[in-house]
């Protein structure tokens, strides 16, 4: 009989291994520097559209992103998920409105309800709407461009004044539209028949040129009825501005409104109009570098995952929990502990095989052909190699030793809760909860057969997780917190234990 293989859990050095390269092109939008574009504290809704063929109909094939947040900050736009272009569809469409706006374009075609706010006073980014696309684009040396146009005209008023006459206050435009329908394929704009009046914003101050400026509406494109359309609140009384014919507002215009005050104030002020360009915004898409995920990460089966930042990179809250890989295959559920070491494809468990019990909290146990497999973590995330552990350890000012272990680093790790003794203050909202692992071995033989000893253990002990530096035939390695230290240590484990995995995402700062 072949003598027993038992294998103890012990430090050991491995080779530096090299991150994984994601199976996908991830995606980020950042001003084009070209553009002088200023679009501090916008927020977006971005889509993007694959197509079959470049004469499909926009919209209605399948969307990569479906209005997904996106908010402005240094230069790239934060989303409120990790989005990835798959560079492999051979067009795409992209969109982009701003502000964001939840199903500004609704699932079932390509027309877009927008509208004005009728108070703008407390700024006027909600009014403000951009619209861009860039269409059938395909991947080969250049990065897609999308140009934003505003969707509505604004008005700035400026006054002429020689003799102050009390304090020009706030401007209200009378009775005009306040908002529309745009079809995102014809650019295209039709008013609603909803009226209302319409609110400035800004103060009036003076500016170098000697005129009272910084007040403006945003309104709708649309044609304005010679007469009074608005009204202009001075030393608090209300005064009327006319127009000496109609006012015919574009899309994409600025219409600068002046009129003179002088000390013998009319009920009445005739207003001048010039119109000029409201100046486009652009974005590049930047399909090569990696973005900062958000708050949350989500996998492929919906199930949400808190991120953390620590030190320079992002890591999940919490253990991982999906039951397919991100590819959308199965993952086989394991459901007793004879069927664990014979299981020959990507297989889960879970602790003690308790799966009504099993806390979300603790997640899966997942065997070794899922970690190789790549596809475990969503995209734009991996199961962390040496090199990641080792980089989560300096951050809580740890040095590695030779067998990449770190001493005194899991107090701010580890949770407050679950361990048998030296708990953590989880200050880092990493929350390494012990719920130990599922151990297997080949105990003996049976003739060439091997017999395999298998359990669970070191819950409230043992805190471990899978790495994907270090493959033997017969073991692996994995990262350990432990109940008798705050040591962080890297451990040779049987290749057919179970462990669970705590994701990383491929940004760091």
């Amino acid at each position: 009989m072949k003598k027993a293989l038992l294998f103890a859990a012990v430090c050991l050095l491995a080779a530096a291994c090299t991150k994984q390269t994601p199976s996908v092109q991830d995606l980020r939008l950042s001003v084009s520097e070209e553009s002088g574009s200023d679009l501090t504290g916008r927020d977006f809704s971005v889509y993007v559209v694959a197509k079959k063929s470049s004469s499909a109909e926009n919209l209605y094939q399948g969307r990569l992103y479906d209005g997904v947040y996106a908010g402005y900050n240094d230069g790239l736009l934060q989303f409120s998920e990790n989005p990835v272009y798959d560079g492999k569809r051979p067009y795409c469409d992209f969109y982009v409105f701003s502000p964001y706006r939840e199903n500004i374009i609704p699932s079932g075609g390509p027309l877009a309800d927008v509208a004005v706010e009728a108070d703008q006073s407390a700024g006027l980014a909600g009014s403000d709407v951009l619209f861009g696309k860039t269409v059938n684009f395909i991947r080969e040396d250049e990065d897609p461009h999308v140009e934003l146009s505003h969707l509505f005209s604004r008005l700035d008023f400026v006054v002429e004044t020689s003799n102050p006459v009390g304090a020009f206050d706030w401007v209200t435009v009378k009775d005009v539209s306040l908002g529309g329908t745009y079809d995102t394929e014809k650019c295209t704009f039709l008013l609603s028949s909803s009226k209302g009046d319409v609110k400035s914003y800004g103060n009036f101050v003076l500016a170098d040129d000697g005129l009272l400026k910084g007040v403006s509406v945003i309104v709708p494109p649309q044609e304005i009825a010679a007469g009074n359309f608005a009204t202009i609140m001075i030393g608090g009384e209300e005064h009327s501005l006319q127009l000496d014919k109609p006012l015919d507002l574009e899309a994409g215009k600025i219409a600068e409104v002046s009129f003179s005050v002088t000390a013998e104030l009319n009920p009445e002020l005739r207003v001048d109009v010039t119109v000029r360009d409201w100046e486009n915004e652009t974005l590049d898409f930047s399909l090569d570098k990696l973005l900062p995920p958000g708050n949350t990460v989500t996998d492929i089966e919906g199930n949400q995952y808190p991120v953390v930042k620590i030190g320079n990179q992002y890591w999940m809250g919490t253990n991982l929990r999906t039951t397919k890989l991100n590819d959308g295959t199965d993952i086989y559920k394991v459901e007793s502990l004879d069927e664990w070491p014979v299981t020959d494809r990507e297989a889960y468990a879970v602790y003690n095989m308790d799966y009504e019990g099993n806390p979300d909290r603790w997640g899966l146990l997942y065997n070794r052909m899922c970690v190789e497999y790549e596809k475990l973590c969503p995209e734009g995330w991996h199961v962390p190699t040496t090199t990641d552990w080792d980089m989560l350890g300096m951050s809580q000012g740890g040095v590695p030793d030779e067998a990449s272990c770190f001493a005194n680093v899991t107090e701010g790790l580890k949770s407050t809760d679950g361990w048998k003794d030296f708990p953590g203050t989880n200050a880092t909202g990493f929350d390494g909860y012990p719920v130990g692992y599922l151990f297997s071995y080949i105990q003996s033989y049976d003739g060439d057969t091997p017999v395999y000893f298998s359990g669970f253990a070191y819950d409230g002990d043992t805190a471990g997780w899978w790495s994907t530096s270090g493959y033997w035939a017969e073991s692996v390695f994995f990262r350990a917190f432990v109940s008798y230290s705050h040591d962080m240590q890297r451990l040779a484990s049987p290749s057919f234990n179970a462990f669970p995995v705590r994701c990383v995402a491929d940004y760091t700062d």
